[in-house]
């Protein structure tokens, strides 16, 4: 609500005056005023369904096996119950380098050449 609310009012007048539709005007004015605000939710999302782990742990402790074991429980488990803390470390890094290429990437293909 945030994002459309920013768009100055004057952007859908002006899209009126030269006869845009309704379609017309959210692929050519809606969509790429709030595509900021896209991106950023995308992006904030993508970390937050990285670092998923109490919901999991509750309901199915990760398994059966370890099919439903997000890579977050994965790294408490090898630090906590398998005392193996070197390894649990050397992954929360690689994941938090995994995060930072992964978000860097999103940030870059919704960049665009805006020109308003």
């Amino acid at each position: 609500m945030g994002g459309i609310a920013s768009i100055p009012e004057s952007c859908f007048e002006a899209g009126k005056i030269d006869g845009a539709g309704g379609f017309r005007m959210l692929w050519s004015i809606t969509l790429p005023m709030m595509l900021p605000t896209i991106v950023l939710v995308s992006i904030i999302s993508f970390i937050g369904a990285l670092q998923v782990f109490d919901l999991v742990l509750v309901l199915t402790g990760g398994g059966p096996g370890l099919s439903s074991t997000p890579i977050v429980q994965y790294i408490y488990q090898k630090a906590f119950s398998s005392f193996r803390l070197g390894y649990a470390s050397s992954l929360a890094i690689l994941l938090f380098l995994l995060m930072i290429v992964l978000s860097i990437f999103q940030f870059r293909m919704g960049e665009k050449k805006r020109d308003w």
